[in-house]
Parts: structure tokens; C-alpha cells; sequence
């Protein structure tokens, strides 16, 4: 389960508006919940009470640096999931020896030679597609104690590093990109590679989906209004994402204002079925 914040832009005054949260499962696509952040608070209080709110045993929660916070990842493990947390220079200390721990290996290792190490894990990838191809390598540490090395940090195990070399073969440019992260998972790279990507598809199956075929970054509504209809356009975004129709998304929408016996087709579809995915407690 991924949670990500997500602004509706020109929701309050034509500024930086209504400002959500959401829950997202990643392998049925469904938006399992959200929460507006406060106008005089930032994203971390409304993280605590999402994760609160949903019940999370046996899944694994990803979340960007902003819900990197020792609190989050202790109501995480009460609630019997696992987290994976990216890292950045919000935590300077911890960012600095976890940082300088992966490029002291880098220096005595060749990254072949880390595959079922004790201490070590790595996975690698490539991927060529749409003009571009993309080469991913996740490298794992675990030394047994890093819940005394980090201390504060819930069932810390494992730490990460992520990089991604894309190049784009018609302009010939390679972008590069590196990345951090805990995680109280045990090391096993290509899970933790498959769960670093699954954390995205909030990004391109929610986020961007909401904000081109249902136009929400242009969106004017204010207070409740914002929030309340960005919920009835993610429900609206689950029942056109289950229909089997091979169009976009935005097509679909414009197909069921212009024919009823479509829209009824949508709207009347068995799309809970996709709950049977999801673990029942």
C-alpha cells in the first residue's frame, strides 16, 4: 500500500489549494482511503491518522521522506505491517552514516559479488521501452543490529539504495538518480526492487490519471467541496480503470456522457470484486 500526497492546485484562490493524502493498493488499484491536511499543519499529522484509520495487518506501507518519522513507523508496526520509508537529508545524521555505509561498499565490493551475502543483497534490472531504456540496481544492508545503530526506529532491518540510469536513445541523455531507504523487511532485493516500484503507480495510476483525464490540477473548488469531490473522482477512476473498454481513461469519461447504456455499463460492473485480492480479517 502506497501513501502520497497529492495538492489540487487552483483549488483556494487560484493558489496552492486543498492539499490530500491517499492510500492506494498498489496490486488491485484501488484508492482505499484519503485525509485533507490541515491549512495551518503539513503532511505528517495527516499520515499518523490515515494510518490509523485503515486496517493494515500483513500489508507493507512505502512512503516518501515527508512520513520518514520514528511515530509513523511505530503506529505502522502496531498495526502489524511492514514499512519501507524513503530517506533523505530531512534526517542529516542518519542520512549521513547510512549514505556513507553504502559507498564504503561500493568501494570494497563489486556489486556481483553481494548476491546472498550475509550481510548483503542486491538485484538488478533492464528495462528498454517507449524510447528509452532503464537500468535499476537495488542494493540491500542488514547487519543484524541496525535497530541499536538507528535507534528509535520501530523493528528497523534492512536499509537501501536505489539507483536508476535511463537513457534516452533519441537525444542520447542519461538521467541519473539515487535513492535511500529503511525498511523493517527482512533483506530480499527483489521483493524490496518490486515494492520500491509498485510505490510509483500512486504517482502515474492515481495521481496523474486524476489530473489529466479528470482535470483536478485545474480544479477551483474550495474547503469541502475540493475534498469531497476529489473522493467521487476517485471512485469515478476505479470503475473506469476496472472496465475492460481499450481506451483511455479520459476517452471513457467522455464515452459515458455521450452514451447512457455505457455509462450504465460502468457503473453497474462488479468492481468489488477486486476486493477478493485484498487479505480478509
Amino acid at each position: 500500500m502506497a501513501i502520497d500526497g497529492k495538492c489540487v492546485h487552483k483549488s483556494q484562490d487560484n493558489s496552492l489549494g486543498v492539499h490530500m493524502i491517499s492510500a492506494w493498493a498498489s496490486e488491485c488499484g484501488l484508492s482505499l482511503g484519503q485525509l485533507a491536511v490541515s491549512e495551518k499543519s503539513n503532511e505528517i499529522p495527516a499520515i499518523e491518522k490515515l494510518v490509523d484509520s485503515l486496517d493494515l495487518k500483513g500489508c507493507t506501507l512505502t512512503i516518501d521522506a515527508m512520513g520518514c518519522q520514528r511515530e509513523i513507523v511505530k503506529k505502522i508496526r502496531k498495526k502489524e505491517a511492514d514499512y519501507l520509508i524513503c530517506l533523505k537529508k530531512n534526517h542529516k545524521n542518519m542520512y549521513k552514516s547510512l549514505t556513507g555505509e553504502f559507498e564504503d561498499i561500493g568501494q570494497r565490493r563489486e556489486p556481483g559479488t553481494l548476491k546472498g551475502h550475509r550481510r548483503y543483497d542486491y538485484h538488478i534490472s533492464v528495462e528498454k521501452a517507449h524510447g528509452r531504456e532503464e537500468k535499476r540496481e537495488t542494493l540491500l544492508y542488514s547487519n543484524g543490529v541496525l535497530d541499536k545503530v538507528y535507534k528509535g526506529w520501530k523493528d528497523i532491518r534492512t536499509t537501501v539504495q536505489t539507483k536508476s540510469e535511463r537513457l534516452l536513445l533519441k537525444e542520447g541523455k542519461v538521467q541519473k538518480q539515487k535513492r535511500y531507504y529503511i525498511t523493517s523487511l527482512e533483506m530480499n532485493a527483489e521483493n524490496i526492487h518490486e515494492l520500491v516500484r509498485a510505490h510509483w503507480s500512486i504517482e502515474n495510476n492515481l495521481h496523474w490519471q486524476l489530473d489529466v483525464a479528470f482535470g483536478e490540477d485545474r480544479d477551483r473548488k474550495t474547503k469541502n467541496a475540493a475534498r469531497n469531490f476529489s473522493l467521487i473522482c476517485k471512485m469515478a477512476l476505479t470503475l473506469l480503470q476496472r472496465d475492460k473498454k481499450k481506451v483511455s481513461i479520459k476517452t471513457k469519461r467522455k464515452i459515458a456522457g455521450w452514451a447512457q447504456e455505457y455509462l450504465e455499463q460502468v457503473i453497474m460492473q462488479k468492481i468489488f470484486n477486486a476486493l477478493a485480492l485484498l487479505p480478509v480479517y
